[in-house]
C-alpha cells in the first residue's frame, strides 16, 4: 500500500473529478492509477452517486488514505449531477474527469497538464485505448499531434477516436464558467465537450495512449438486455446530442457530414426515429428524417442504415410505415 501523502492546502495543479456509482469490480484499477501519478500535486475528487455495492466506503476508505483524495456522497443523481458537483469543488486551474471503471496512464496527468501549460492551451486532447486490449484506437486520420485552432480542433472532433468524450482531455477551469453537463441524460459529455471547445482559446493534441476505456456491460449507454422505453430514452437523448453537436459544428461553418461522424449522426438519426415513430409528426422527429436524408451515402455506413436513407429520401410516408412495423414486431420482444 503506498503511504500517506501529505499536501495541505497547497493549490493542486490538476483536479480529477470522478463519479462512482457501483464501480467495484474496477474501481480498484482506477484508483491506483490515480494514487500513482506522476505529478503528485493533483485533487482527486470522488463524487459517490449513491452506490450500494460498497464503492462508497472504498472512497472513504481511500480519502482517509491520502490527504490528495476527497468525497462527495450524493443520492443517486446520475453521473452529468456528479461531475457538476465536481466541478464546484474544484480547486485547480485544470481539469480532468476519469470514470470509476477506467484507469489512466501513471504520466497521463503530467503529460496532459505540461502540455496546455507549455501552450498556454485551453484544452488537451490525448489517444485513448478501449478494453478489452483486442481492441485499440489510436488518433487516426494522419500525425495531427501538435497546437490546433479551435475550428481546426472542432473539425477534429468528427474523427470517432478523438471524439466529443469527456475523459480524454483536460479543461482550463475558467471554461466551465457558464457551462455544465444537462442533468438526467446519457451522452451528457457529447455536446458539453462542443461548447467546451468553442469556448478555447487554442487546443493541443497530444499523440499517446493515456486514458483506458473499458467497456463496462453494465455502464449507462450499455443496452444489452435492456427495455423498450430504457433504449427509446437512450436513442432520444443520443439524437438530442447530436443535434446539439451538428448546431455547434454549423455555427463555425464546419460540415457534420464527413468522416466518422456521418456515420454516427445515421444511426443516431436511424434509432431515434425506430423507437420514436408515435411522435412521427413532431418536430424532433421531423428533423431526423431529415438527417437521414441529407446525410451523403458513403461507404461504411452499413446497409441497413442506407437502405433506411433510401427509404426516406423516395417517400417519407413509407419510411414511418416501416418504422410501425419495427415497433409493432420488435417492442414486446
Amino acid at each position: 500500500m503506498l503511504e500517506k501523502t501529505e499536501y495541505g492546502q497547497m493549490v493542486p495543479q490538476v483536479s480529477v473529478i470522478v463519479p462512482v456509482y457501483n464501480a467495484l469490480p474496477y474501481f480498484d484499477q482506477c484508483l491506483r492509477s490515480l494514487k500513482k501519478q506522476t505529478l503528485e500535486n493533483i485533487q482527486v475528487i470522488l463524487v459517490d452517486d449513491g452506490s450500494t455495492d460498497g464503492s462508497s466506503h472504498v472512497c472513504d476508505y481511500v480519502a482517509r488514505d491520502d490527504s490528495r483524495f476527497s468525497v462527495i456522497h450524493q443520492k443517486n443523481s446520475g453521473q452529468a449531477i456528479a461531475r457538476n458537483v465536481g466541478i464546484d469543488q474544484a480547486r485547480a486551474d485544470y481539469l480532468m474527469f476519469v470514470d470509476a471503471d477506467d484507469y489512466i496512464g501513471v504520466d497521463c496527468c503530467r503529460r496532459a497538464y505540461e502540455s496546455v501549460t507549455k501552450e498556454s492551451a485551453d484544452v488537451g486532447v490525448f489517444c485513448f485505448r478501449r478494453l478489452p486490449e483486442s481492441a485499440t484506437h489510436t488518433l487516426k486520420h494522419g500525425p495531427i499531434e501538435g497546437v490546433k485552432t479551435r475550428d481546426k480542433a472542432l473539425e477534429l472532433m468528427t474523427i470517432g477516436d478523438v471524439g466529443s468524450n469527456i475523459w480524454n482531455k483536460i479543461f482550463a477551469k475558467q471554461l466551465f464558467q457558464d457551462i455544465r453537463f444537462p442533468p438526467n441524460r446519457v451522452f451528457e459529455d457529447q455536446a458539453t465537450t462542443c461548447k467546451l471547445i468553442e469556448k478555447a482559446n487554442k487546443v493541443v493534441f497530444i499523440d499517446k495512449q493515456l486514458y483506458f476505456y473499458r467497456d463496462n456491460p453494465h455502464s449507462t449507454v450499455n443496452l444489452s438486455g435492456a427495455t423498450w422505453e430504457h433504449r427509446a430514452k437512450t436513442y432520444h437523448d443520443g439524437f438530442i446530442a447530436t443535434m446539439e453537436f451538428n448546431n455547434c459544428l454549423q455555427r463555425h461553418g464546419i460540415s457534420p457530414d464527413q468522416h466518422d461522424n456521418s456515420r454516427f449522426m445515421a444511426w443516431q438519426a436511424l434509432l431515434y426515429c425506430l423507437f420514436h415513430v408515435s411522435q412521427y409528426q413532431g418536430k424532433l422527429y421531423k428533423q431526423a428524417v431529415q438527417m437521414l436524408k441529407d446525410t451523403r451515402i458513403r461507404r461504411g455506413l452499413g446497409f441497413k442504415v442506407v437502405c433506411a436513407m433510401l427509404i426516406a429520401r423516395f417517400n417519407s410516408t413509407m419510411f414511418v410505415f416501416c418504422c410501425l412495423i419495427f415497433e409493432k414486431f420488435f417492442k414486446k420482444r
